[in-house]
């Protein structure tokens, strides 16, 4: 277990990506080889959970990395879990299920691509530390963009049920949703 934690900050060089596993294939990949370029390319931004204590860059057999460091490249900080965030549009033969106050035929919200935890560091509330500082981030963008719900795509029924014990709503699928009002009061209950 890791003793010392960094503050949740974008993913930057300094993160060491290439040996993260929480378990689940889809979203060790997505970290190592999709995370860096949807932030470049700007369809996502992911923050992550670092451990304070350098590691060794050690590569993931076939497991290309965007722009990332050397195999054989310097210490860096071990990244315990992730989130990203990206900005969506809701369809019109959903949007009802989000708001019930626009008339437009799509309505913007945030959507939490991805959220995962190292399974060194499973079991201890850092999955529903990160989800509660996702989402405190995803209503400040709201506030400055203007979106009225975050939008979430379980990956599997044990996903499902945490995000349903967060107070997320089902939508359609495996996707729930939460409107940013109810997000916002959740986060502040002084506002």
């Amino acid at each position: 277990m890791y003793a010392d934690f960094l503050p949740v900050c974008q993913l930057g060089d300094e993160h060491v990506v290439d040996g993260f596993d929480c378990g689940v294939l889809e979203l060790d990949r997505w970290l190592r080889r999709m995370a860096k370029a949807a932030g470049t390319i700007g369809t996502g931004t992911t923050f992550v959970l670092a451990s304070a204590e350098p590691v060794a860059d050690e590569p993931v057999a076939d497991e290309p990395v965007f722009d990332g460091p050397a195999a054989d490249g310097p210490a860096g900080l071990a990244v315990l879990g992730y989130y990203t965030l990206a900005v969506r549009a809701v369809e019109q033969d959903l949007r009802s299920r989000v708001v019930t106050d626009v008339l437009a035929s799509s309505v913007s919200v945030i959507q939490l691509v991805r959220l995962a935890v190292h399974c060194d560091a499973q079991g201890v509330g850092l999955g529903g530390e990160l989800l509660v500082e996702a989402l405190g981030r995803a209503v400040r963008a709201a506030d400055a963009i203007g979106a009225r719900a975050v939008v979430v795509e379980a990956t599997d029924e044990p996903a499902y049920r945490f995000y349903e014990h967060f107070g997320f709503e089902p939508l359609d699928g495996m996707r729930l949703f939460q409107r940013i009002d109810v997000l916002r009061a959740a986060l502040d209950p002084a506002a």
